[in-house]
């Protein structure tokens, strides 16, 4: 939480004082500010509640920022970024990886800028992809998968008002949730990996 606290204050500070940071400044500190990080490490322990968590688990999610939470979360950052840049949803208060990266390379255009931020997109999801077929002993199969599942989801979020094509929403999640008479949502087992 602190770590996620002390991201969100430090954006604060950038806009406050009109500093525009290095783009990789602003990266560093933007993969932890959504805070898909704290989700994931709760979903670890719920996942995992099973298994003998040591000292040394708790460390490394403690002190470090694990490869495939980091990939999760750089996904999410570049993907928001670069959808808010292309929808025009940025009010140009809180700044995005573009922003940061066009100010340090102004001889590009915006949509050689985009193109560079969905490459990195692209290999941020090799990356991830090679941590989900390499199996790390920390992490089990149902927890690997939930951080695969959560970075499938941001492509539907950003492109959901974009792809008129894409099935509704609210029809996705309902597929994922099964609503008893009595009005009880329980996941299905397929989800939580049983």
């Amino acid at each position: 939480w602190i770590l996620y606290l002390n991201s969100v204050l430090k954006e604060a500070q950038w806009l406050n004082s009109g500093y525009l940071p290095k783009a990789d400044e602003y990266l560093n500190n933007g993969i932890v500010s959504p805070g898909v990080h704290l989700v994931l490490i709760h979903a670890f322990f719920l996942f995992d509640h099973s298994q003998d968590i040591t000292k040394e688990t708790i460390a490394i999610l403690d002190d470090d920022f694990p490869n495939i939470m980091y990939s999760v979360a750089k996904i999410l950052r570049l993907s928001d970024d670069l959808e808010g840049d292309k929808s025009g949803d940025q009010n140009g208060l809180d700044g995005s990886y573009l922003d940061c990266y066009m100010n340090e390379h102004q001889y590009i255009s915006a949509e050689e800028a985009q193109r560079h931020v969905a490459n990195m997109i692209s290999n941020e999801w090799k990356r991830l992809n090679q941590e989900i077929i390499i199996p790390n002993p920390i992490f089990s199969s149902s927890f690997t998968k939930f951080c695969l599942d959560v970075a499938r989801m941001v492509p539907l979020m950003y492109h959901y008002k974009s792809n008129p094509s894409l099935t509704n929403l609210q029809e996705l999640v309902k597929s994922l949730v099964n609503v008893n008479a009595s009005g009880d949502a329980k996941l299905y087992s397929w989800w939580l990996g049983a």
